[in-house]
């Protein structure tokens, strides 16, 4: 009987475990999600990208945000 209970609680500590560490997962997601509702980058690497394609036509190339 020991050993089953034994048993029983290191699944429980394991699950309750496990549930924590998706919660704090999903916790630093959205903590992402509201910093970057306030935090406007000045540039992405898109929009990098995509300069640098336009400057190999026109090296005077800039980008305008609308």
């Amino acid at each position: 009987m020991g050993a089953v209970l034994r048993a029983w609680r290191v699944f429980c500590y394991s699950i309750g475990t496990l549930a924590c560490l998706f919660v704090l997962l999903q916790l630093w997601f959205f903590l992402h999600v509201v910093y970057w509702k306030y935090a406007n980058p000045s540039s992405t690497r898109f929009m990098d990208d995509r300069l640098a394609e336009l400057r190999e036509k026109n090296p005077q190339a800039r980008l305008q945000r609308i």
